[in-house]
């Protein structure tokens, strides 16, 4: 059996750019265009790269170097976990206080809170 660390972050750590780099990547017209043959590669990335939203916010692998496609703010917060001993962050729609050590840069911690 593994376990793993996750990191759960407030959302205003993220800048409105890469909320809405998040968003596209749920979209489903980008969804189902990374389905298409030839881009599989680039599924792969996205996914890796920004991770998965759940009902509790986005989860994302915590690479201790991100691939060049995840925005600045978002591998800072990468590495800050990955520092912390976290394999993964959770930017937690819930998360009402900030992280020490990281900027805020959104007045608000989700995209539509």
């Amino acid at each position: 059996m593994s376990v793993r660390k996750v990191l759960a972050i407030f959302g205003g750590h993220l800048s409105p750019e890469t909320w809405r780099r998040l968003a596209e990547h749920e979209d489903e017209q980008t969804t189902d265009a990374m389905r298409e043959p030839g881009n599989t590669a680039r599924a792969l990335i996205a996914s890796q790269a920004l991770g998965a939203l759940t009902p509790y916010g986005w989860l994302i692998y915590a690479n201790e170097t991100p691939i060049p496609l995840v925005p600045d703010d978002l591998a800072t917060i990468m590495r800050h976990a990955h520092r912390q001993g976290c394999q993964y962050v959770l930017i937690d729609f819930d998360a009402v206080l900030p992280t020490e050590g990281l900027p805020i840069l959104s007045p608000r911690p989700r995209p539509d809170g």
